[in-house]
């Protein structure tokens, strides 16, 4: 969470994708930004394992750390850098 509003980050159900959606603190709905959608979803290739594990922000950029894995190797660790 930070002034611009509560990131949250996770695994969707049933799916190979994962998502991080920005909302709003006082109540919780969506918060598009300067004409970018308030959520992201990311679909894995067929085989490829991606987990978000963690999240930060430093205020301009956002830090999300994960693990990845392609067909049944062992996991490794992923770090992205993102633009708010």
């Amino acid at each position: 969470m930070d002034g611009n509003g509560l990131y949250l980050v996770g695994t969707e159900a049933g799916r190979d994708r994962w998502r991080l959606e920005r909302r709003r603190v006082d109540d919780g709905s969506p918060l598009p930004s300067q004409g970018s959608p308030s959520s992201l979803s990311v679909d894995s290739s067929p085989g490829v394992v991606e987990e978000i594990r963690g999240l930060a922000s430093d205020g301009n950029f956002l830090y999300l750390a994960g693990s990845f894995s392609r067909g049944g190797a062992p996991l490794e660790w992923v770090l992205e850098k993102r633009r708010k």
